[in-house]
């Protein structure tokens, strides 16, 4: 089962400090700048204890982003930098 607190889930994909500032584009037209990493909540340990601890290591918990072109995305839309 998964269990994901998160706005978007990006498979295969890893993200670290040097792609702040990156942009990346979903689809046709949404694209987001890396603005961080997200911290990993305690709530992670209510999935399973010791979640929060392993995604805490790597940027494992995921990224944060701001918008920077509006767009609508689907299941299946190509995530990718946009250079």
């Amino acid at each position: 089962m998964l269990s994901r607190r998160a706005n978007l889930y990006v498979t295969e994909a890893c993200f670290g400090p040097r792609d702040v500032g990156r942009l990346l584009g979903f689809g046709p037209a949404l694209v987001l700048e890396i603005t961080g990493e997200t911290e990993p909540c305690k709530r992670m340990d209510q999935v399973r204890v010791g979640l929060k601890e392993a995604l805490a290591l790597g940027w494992c918990g995921g990224i944060t982003c701001r918008v920077v072109h509006e767009g609508t995305i689907r299941l299946g839309h190509k995530v990718f930098f946009v250079l």
